[in-house]
């Protein structure tokens, strides 16, 4: 059942409190509060404020910004504006710890200097205004995009918690700065509606994670600056509406098709905007009773295998950054024990090196600290199925990474950050990954444009996933998932579906059932079994398989032995087929965060012609 927030909002006016009232951190003047922070975050930040003093600010060159249409690079630029991103933040946060104007300079220039960027839109998404394939930004035709609204919102947090000892330094500096948050953000969002992340079009492209993750920084720059309280209360309304759009896109389950890693800014971001709401009525909005906030919640509680490791479906990492604090503030929001269990699992360290993506968000953490007695263990559910975005998770012994652990989806290949892979199916033992799902690589031009599809990382061949004919599966929503279903029982958890409908009719595919089970009985296992009919016969088959592991063959067993000393072994009929391994070198930031540099794809291949046969896996630890 979908909720909507925007009837709350009939009274709009009366319900926003005064800008006098807004505190949502100690403002420079609080010392008690700044000078209470934990000594590691004291002692980081005047470290970091002062590697930045006396330092030139890194320009961002007209070059950089043309590398995204001329060789389709993003990490130049993108380099260039985190450093200054991360710049502004280190020395806000030296200046509020200290407090003795030290920094005060250098911040000035650091707002100065994003005042004169010319454009706060990233280049990769020139698209949202219509100039894709263009060079360079045209000044004149502001944009927004969810790399806008965290400059704005970092540019605005810093000002109003620095509002006195900045105006002293100058008067002319906050005018500034308010021009260009109103002519680059505010008017920019109140006269248009064309934009996709807003989800005022409709059939034009499904809303995604660039709503709430957008609206978690717009809401404090309107907030904290806009003095026309009528005017401020139609923005939020909009903003309130399309926040609906963003939750009306989700199903009851509340699953993140995206994945874990994109959370953080999907349904985490919708935390955010949520709580900008209740703090600016003053707790008069109030959701988070609602089955499906609670549910878009507990995405990252059900898709979380152990440790730092993540079921990472879509453009996902296998060991994303989820945030601690969001996870913890989250499950206090929605009363979730679990849930604030697994952010204080999370919790690794007080000081993050991502906290500058997210000022907003890391302000809110230190002054709004999950105090909790809860175990610092993580819940590790036995058992999990979404059924709307078609995926189950299962593991031998509820609370423990002990044993056997296997997750799987359906779906379709046209969902956000879509990879092709329909039906498949991932292996962890004792916490460690053996049969995985690869992940993606750093984005460039070909990530979002008509090449995706050819990067390796998104093809159906380099998942765990048969390939017939030479055929792979296409993406489009029109290639699915069919007749799934899921049982589970204390001995089994099994989840099967029909596969044929995601591959092309040249594949040749009457049927192609899959079934993958856990066994939680005397013989743990985890059981994959692939039913298939063809229209007529082919030896062209094989059946490939992703593992970090170097595999050893043995007649008709794998072996897979990690450094750990874990070892996962695969049974298969040696009477059907052979085994080809490829080694895959790489260097490439995100994969090698996950795996190192090497990747291993194994490949069954048939030994003759099929019309009609049952392949069967069974993997076990040894």
């Amino acid at each position: 059942m979908k909720i909507s927030m925007h009837p709350l909002f009939a009274e709009l006016p009366q319900l926003l409190i005064s800008k006098e009232h807004l505190k949502p951190f100690p403002r420079y003047e609080d010392r008690d509060a700044w000078q209470g922070l934990p000594l590691v975050i004291q002692q980081t930040y005047l470290q970091l404020g002062e590697q930045a003093l006396g330092k030139e600010w890194p320009v961002l060159r007209a070059s950089s910004f043309m590398d995204y249409v001329r060789t389709g690079d993003r990490k130049r630029y993108e380099t260039v504006l985190n450093e200054r991103r991360k710049r502004l933040f280190d020395l806000l946060i030296a200046e509020c710890i200290e407090g003795e104007g030290r920094f005060l300079v250098e911040i000035a220039d650091g707002i100065w200097t994003f005042c004169e960027q010319s454009t706060w839109l990233h280049p990769a998404h020139q698209y949202v205004n219509g100039r894709e394939g263009k060079l360079l930004p045209d000044i004149n035709d502001q944009a927004i995009c969810h790399v806008t609204g965290e400059i704005a919102g970092l540019l605005a947090v810093t000002y109003w918690i620095l509002q006195r000892p900045l105006d002293r330094l100058s008067q002319d500096l906050g005018g500034r700065l308010w021009v260009e948050l109103q002519t680059r953000v505010i008017d920019v969002y109140e006269q248009r509606s064309d934009f996709w992340w807003m989800g005022f079009t409709p059939n034009v492209r499904a809303v995604n994670n660039w709503n709430p993750w957008i609206y978690s920084n717009l809401l404090p720059v309107c907030l904290l600056f806009m003095k026309n309280e009528e005017r401020l209360a139609q923005v939020v309304a909009r903003i309130v509406k399309s926040l609906d759009a963003f939750i009306a896109n989700y199903a009851p389950d509340g699953g993140c098709d995206e994945g874990a890693t994109y959370w953080n800014v999907a349904g985490g971001s919708m935390l955010d905007c949520l709580e900008w709401l209740h703090l600016a009525t003053a707790g008069r909005l109030q959701v988070y009773e609602q089955p499906l906030i609670q549910e878009i919640g507990r995405y990252v509680l059900y898709s979380h295998i152990a440790d730092d490791w993540f079921v990472n479906f879509a453009d996902g990492s296998a060991r994303p950054y989820v945030s601690p604090h969001l996870v913890s503030r989250y499950g206090a929001a929605i009363k979730d024990e679990r849930l604030m269990a697994l952010g204080d699992s999370l919790r690794k360290e007080v000081v993050s090196a991502l906290d500058y993506l997210h000022p907003i968000r890391t302000l809110w953490s230190w002054f709004r600290p999950m105090s909790s007695q809860l175990p610092k263990s993580a819940p590790l559910l036995r058992d999990v199925w979404l059924p709307d975005i078609q995926f189950m998770a299962a593991r031998e012994y509820a609370g423990s990474a002990e044993g056997l652990y296997v997750a799987a989806k359906g779906g379709h290949n046209g969902e956000s950050h879509n990879h092709n892979d329909i039906g498949q199916f991932i292996v962890y033992a004792d916490g460690q990954p053996f049969l995985i799902d690869i992940g993606v690589e750093v984005y460039s031009a070909r990530t979002f444009g008509p090449e995706r599809y050819q990067i390796w990382t998104m093809q159906s061949a380099y998942h765990n996933l048969p390939t017939i004919r030479g055929m792979q599966q296409h993406a489009g929503q029109a290639y699915r998932a069919e007749d799934v279903q899921y049982i589970c029982t204390d001995s089994e958890a099994s989840f099967s579906l029909e596969l044929a409908a995601a591959y092309p009719d040249e594949a040749g595919i009457a049927s192609l059932k899959r079934r993958v089970a856990l066994n939680r009985a005397s013989q743990k296992e985890v059981i994959v079994i692939d039913a298939i009919t063809l229209t007529t016969p082919t030896a062209d088959v094989r059946l490939n398989l992703m593992t970090p592991v170097e595999p050893l063959i043995d007649g008709n067993t794998i072996l897979l032995k990690a450094e750990c000393g874990k070892v996962l072994q695969i049974q298969f009929d040696k009477n059907q087929f052979s085994v080809k391994v490829k080694r895959i070198d790489f260097q490439d930031a995100k994969l090698n965060h996950a795996w190192g540099n090497t990747l291993y794809r194994m490949q069954l291949i048939a030994f003759e012609a099929v019309r009609q046969a049952e392949w069967k896996l069974q993997i076990r630890q040894v």
